[in-house]
Formats: structure tokens, sequence, C-alpha cells
């Protein structure tokens, strides 16, 4: 769209970084503009994107290397799981996905 059809923030270039707070006055969203870093519900991101809390997808998410704390899980190839959880992995085109269904 037209400039005039969007709000930019910093669109000088400098190295301003953003916070939005909550009523409470919690950080919910913040970026590290010297870093190119964007944090949901944390004030000190360190990844691209880093979220504290839980993440909810309406469609798939993909992952070149998938990590539960320090562990490099994206070797994990296959499927496995209770009678409520299952999960499957697999690698396609060099990307790890994973589904994890819950079931009743």
């Amino acid at each position: 769209g037209a400039t005039q059809d969007k709000v930019e923030i910093n669109n000088t270039n400098a190295d301003i970084d953003l916070r939005v707070m909550d009523d409470g006055g919690n950080t919910i969203l913040s970026t590290d503009a010297e870093n190119t870093r964007v944090g949901v519900n944390n004030i000190i991101p360190n990844h691209a994107l880093s979220v504290s809390g839980t993440v909810s997808a309406s469609s798939s998410l993909y992952a070149t290397t998938l990590y539960s704390g320090t562990t490099d899980i994206s070797t994990l190839i296959g499927a496995g799981g209770s009678t409520d959880v299952y999960w499957s992995a697999s690698s396609v085109d060099g990307t790890f996905i994973v589904n994890i269904e819950y079931r009743r």
C-alpha cells in the first residue's frame, strides 16, 4: 500500500529499541534494533524471535533444527507417544517437521 497506509517506527535506522507494555506495566513486545531481534513476553530477546511462554499456531511450524533446552532433538526421526499424546518427526528437504497431536 501507499506510505500513508503504514506506521513506521525508527525509519531513520537508529539504534532505538521498542517496548509495548500491558496494562500492568509488563513488557509484552520488545525489539532489539542493534541485534535485529524481537521478544514476546521478554525484554532481552536472545534469538531473532524469542518467546517466553506458550506458543500457539493454527497451521504449521517449520524449523531446520529443533532444540529442547540445549539438546538437538532434530535428529529424532520416527514416531511415538502414549494414549493421549502422539508425535511424529520427519525431515523434508532439510526442514525438520514435528507433528504433535493430542488424542482423547
